[in-house]
């Protein structure tokens, strides 16, 4: 299997002992580089933990959202005792407050797709504990789970390959949702999947694991293109009207955010789709939409990591970076009306982002915002960490998945949590990734850390 657009050159090095045995690692933990240099990119102590269960070095899930009956909190299920996740956590440079609790139970926070709504699950823990760190705290609860986040997310991408790429038609995304694959088909009756597609989709992926539990849904996602957020900003911001056309007035996006690649080159990111993916050549960014005001301009400004699959673009994720004519306009860390309050009570005119998430840095069912050119500011609970969406010509890998409106205009819009009033006019800004698309009232995202070079958005 061959990617384009990123070159990885790995490096071999065998260090011969007795019998050829491999000495065991620091600390009893082995944490290739990649984990070690993704959980550094996440700022929670749970989004750490989480990224190295994301490279199967824990056995962890995604961080959920937990109660023990008295109040909610942030925790990890593991299929181990916390002995391990305190040893990688030391190799990456965490030195987490460790208290064992008495607890023997834990509820879950999950959404029943029989029922259709969220309920809470009951898990016996045989063993409990609490981490705290640089003012965080996460719990671990050591459970009897089928699969931890790094065999979830192996069986995710084996069932897209085998579904999307094999002889099932009409399968428009594979989600990870702690240990359910839920499947989405456009194979619909009565706006329901149909029965023939929910039994061949079951057996299809069952075929793979036996044991996995498949949830069938209705689901047509699609790229989103088409305003209001539309007056001129200089310095350019996030979450404004752009479009791709000198005087267009029919196609629009919405700038994601501002930054420096490489730190040093004034840039502004959308959706790679916006530009028509790796086959767009060269590229011109207009503000306000309607007008002759060129921002923006590049000839193949990079996108994501991709190779072609029996001729469909497959995808980590989609997010372009454009260079910005700084001689014309420039460019500042921040996103315009992103809803919430200042110190005034009144709502916020900018968001200042002071901050970078990581994928696993906002737990399920936790609260994210966008601010898009089409349908202004929606908010929603996130509901999976991992989601494959086939867009038709092209399939995106590891998208986020949010319960909130997103709807054609807003692709590109930045997608944040809110933190504290700045003054009053602004707040802080966490940004965590870029709107892709949209099925129902659910909306796709690419998080930050899924693009492959390095932008500086604070």
């Amino acid at each position: 299997m061959r990617w384009f657009g990123l070159v990885m050159v790995l490096a071999a090095v065998m260090l011969v002992v007795v019998a050829g045995a491999r000495p065991d690692p620091p600390g009893g933990v082995d944490v290739p580089r990649e984990a070690v240099n993704y959980a550094g990119y996440h700022t929670t102590l749970w989004g750490k933990i989480a990224a190295l269960s994301h490279y199967d070095v824990l056995k962890t899930t995604e961080p959920l959202t937990c109660s023990d009956g008295a109040a909610n909190f942030t925790c990890l299920l593991s299929k181990t005792d916390i002995k391990p996740i305190i040893n990688a956590l030391r190799r990456i440079g965490a030195e987490p407050e460790v208290e064992t609790l008495n607890a023997t139970w834990v509820l879950v926070l999950y959404y029943d797709y029989t029922a259709g709504s969220w309920q809470w699950r009951n898990y016996t823990a045989t063993g409990a504990w609490e981490l705290k760190w640089n003012n965080q705290t996460a719990r671990i609860y050591q459970t009897k789970i089928k699969k931890s986040l790094g065999e979830m997310l192996r069986l995710v991408n084996k069932s897209a390959r085998r579904l999307m790429l094999g002889n099932i038609s009409g399968v428009t995304m594979v989600s990870l949702y702690r240990d359910i694959i839920i499947v989405g088909t456009k194979n619909v009756t009565d706006g329901k999947p149909n029965t023939e597609a929910i039994k061949r989709i079951k057996e299809e992926v069952k075929k793979i694991d036996p044991e996995i539990n498949v949830e069938v849904v209705y689901a047509e996602p699609r790229p989103l293109l088409v305003s209001d957020r539309n007056k001129l900003f200089n310095p350019l911001v996030g979450g404004i009207a752009i479009t791709f056309r000198p005087g267009e007035t029919v196609y629009y996006c919405t700038m994601g955010y501002t930054g420096l690649l490489n730190g040093s080159i004034p840039v502004i990111t959308t959706a790679w789709h916006c530009i028509g993916w790796v086959w767009a050549r060269w590229v011109e960014v207009y503000q306000p939409v309607g007008s002759y005001e060129r921002v923006a301009y590049q000839y193949q400004p990079p996108g994501c990591p991709y190779r072609f699959e029996n001729g469909k673009l497959v995808t980590t994720c989609d997010i372009v970076t454009i260079r910005v004519d700084t001689s014309e306009r420039g460019i500042a860390p921040q996103v315009y009306r992103p809803g919430g309050l200042t110190w005034s009570f009144t709502e916020a005119i900018w968001g200042t982002v002071v901050r970078v998430l990581g994928r696993y840095d906002v737990a399920v069912h936790e609260w994210v915002a966008k601010a898009g050119a089409r349908t202004d500011i929606t908010e929603g609970r996130l509901e999976s960490h991992y989601v494959v969406v086939d867009y038709g010509a092209v399939k995106v890998l590891g998208l986020l998945q949010a319960g909130m409106t997103c709807q054609g205009g807003d692709s590109g819009s930045p997608v944040y949590s809110r933190g504290w009033p700045i003054g009053f006019y602004s707040i802080e800004i966490y940004a965590y990734g870029i709107v892709s698309g949209s099925n129902g009232d659910s909306c796709f995202f690419s998080p930050l850390d899924a693009y492959p070079l390095y932008v500086k958005y604070t």
